[in-house]
């Protein structure tokens, strides 16, 4: 019964994701927002059904990462939905095949007009130079070897989503655990929504991330430290699990984590300086939304005091 109903939720989702994927929020907020509601509730009731429940018949878990497939093939066919960053890879990708430094053009300077596409003309902050580090500019390198579009970035992040499920269902499995709870990456609709329907470069960090606890469960300490420093590369989010770390590899490992990551640095200096691009006023914009933050839950608290 706990299996049937999954499975019910599963069609759910995916009945639901497929809309979004035809869904302009603009024109149709409430059909867009609707169906991410419900594949929201859906999802959380399979993450509760799946703790007491197993998946585990072949056919079972086909037909369910089946579904998963669907839904994400749907997104990726799609326009980016609710953000245009990937427009900013495919520039940053497109530049590195020119010959050009991302840490040192700006998008809007007239001088390289000619160098966008119909896609790229829709970047975001064109005012700014890339403030992405450089296993994520590595990457974007990469994903627009063959086509410079967002649909090739974004299939490229599909494939990190891929490898993600894989390792995930290797890891259970070795572990003795049930192989179905890979489904609660899978069927999060957040995860296909920003990968597949928006793709974010963020999943590549989570790809690496997820290798590096991998690595560390295993006492490879030093791919574990490695595999850390390059997440960082993609953003630089990581870094805060450097506690976590510090007890746990050696000090050559994170010094040679260290030199990795400054290594791939190297290549983008700009006049002999490591390359940044616009990552300070970047920060210091998070850092605003942040105090603003903090300012609105002070205010909330004073109000339920007062």
């Amino acid at each position: 019964m706990a299996t049937r109903l999954i499975h019910v939720c599963g069609i759910v989702i995916a009945v639901a994701m497929v809309i979004v994927a035809h869904t302009d929020p603009r024109v149709s907020p409430l059909v867009f927002y609707g169906c991410l509601a419900s594949a929201g509730g859906s999802y959380l009731i399979v993450v509760r059904l799946l703790r007491r429940s197993r998946v585990e018949s072949r056919s079972a878990l086909i037909f369910s990462f089946g579904l998963a497939a669907l839904w994400r093939l749907a997104l990726l066919m799609a326009p980016p939905i609710l953000s245009t960053d990937v427009y900013r890879y495919v520039w940053d990708g497109r530049l590195q095949h020119l010959g050009y430094n991302p840490y040192a053009v700006v998008p809007s300077d007239p001088a390289v007009a000619d160098l966008h596409t119909e896609e790229t003309r829709q970047i975001n902050h064109p005012s700014l130079p890339t403030p992405y580090p450089p296993v994520a500019e590595l990457f974007f390198r990469a994903a627009t070897s063959g086509s410079e579009s967002a649909r090739a970035v974004k299939a490229a992040l599909e494939l990190c989503d891929v490898l993600i499920v894989i390792l995930l269902f290797h890891w259970l499995t070795s572990s003795g655990r049930s192989r179905s709870l890979a489904l609660m990456y899978a069927w999060n609709p957040l995860v296909g929504l920003e990968v597949a329907g928006n793709g974010h470069v963020d999943l590549l960090g989570a790809l690496l991330l997820l290798c590096s606890a991998w690595c560390l469960t295993k006492r490879r300490r030093t791919l574990a430290t490695v595999a850390w420093t390059l997440a960082i590369g993609v953003k630089l989010l990581p870094i805060v699990l450097a506690p976590i770390f510090w007890r746990r590899v050696r000090l050559r490992d994170m010094f040679l984590g260290a030199m990795v990551l400054l290594a791939l640095y190297v290549p983008f200096m700009v006049r002999g300086l490591l390359p940044f691009g616009s990552l300070g006023p970047y920060l210091a914009y998070c850092t605003a939304l942040w105090g603003l933050a903090a300012l609105v839950g002070w205010l909330m608290d004073r109000g339920r005091t007062g």
